[in-house]
């Protein structure tokens, strides 16, 4: 059992140190930063409550992105939002038109030379269990064995997540991207947004934490 001081003192520490990574996951994962804050509110107050249930020695890190991942299915329930059930069945299924190389690995396609900010929409309508591993990775720079130990799985079906939640994101933004009319093109604008998701470009915005 912690002394009340002393839970307060380690939950202020956690404050300090992760809150800005897990308040970007929420704010990707939910697509809102309002929701978002609630999200990170809710969660240092459940850590300060349940904190007996933590073993000090583990990963305090790992546990927090626990009680987050409850928290944003808590306020995904009560809003009756789901995210969009995209066919991923069949991992071979071809990419859209979106995409300047067909045959290029997703894995290079959608990644940390893509800005986070602009797949926010995307990411928000993955299933969960692909959407939580790609922004442990992609948003948290975490490794695969904190992943696994994070969502309590092996390493491999991490690794098969991450490369299924690239490819439907493409899916996504293949199947959403707007085209121009045929009596107005715009190849300047569809060259910028090949550049975006084949990583050659890089915009320069940030995405704000608390």
């Amino acid at each position: 059992m912690f002394a009340e001081k002393r839970k307060k003192r380690i939950v202020e520490d956690w404050v300090r140190a992760y809150s800005r990574e897990l308040f970007n996951f929420a704010q990707l994962r939910l697509a809102s930063r309002e929701e978002a804050e609630d999200a990170l509110q809710t969660t240092f107050t459940r850590a300060f409550r349940y904190i007996d249930t933590f073993r000090a020695g583990t990963n305090e890190r790992a546990w927090l992105y626990t009680i987050l991942n409850n928290t944003i299915k808590d306020q995904q329930r009560k809003s009756a939002r789901q995210p969009l059930m995209v066919p991923i069945d069949d991992p071979d299924q071809e990419l859209g038109s979106v995409i300047a190389d067909p045959d290029a690995d997703p894995e290079t396609i959608v990644g940390k030379e893509m800005d986070l900010s602009l797949l926010s929409g995307a990411i928000a309508n993955l299933p969960e269990e692909f959407a939580v591993p790609f922004l442990m990775r992609e948003a948290s720079d975490m490794k695969y064995s904190e992943i696994a130990e994070t969502l309590g799985v092996p390493m491999g079906t991490v690794m098969s997540r991450l490369h299924r939640a690239r490819k439907t994101l493409i899916e996504i933004l293949s199947t959403s991207k707007p085209g121009p009319k045929p009596s107005e093109p715009n190849q300047e604008s569809d060259r910028e947004s090949e550049s975006l998701i084949d990583g050659t470009s890089h915009p320069g915005g940030e995405t704000h934490g608390l």
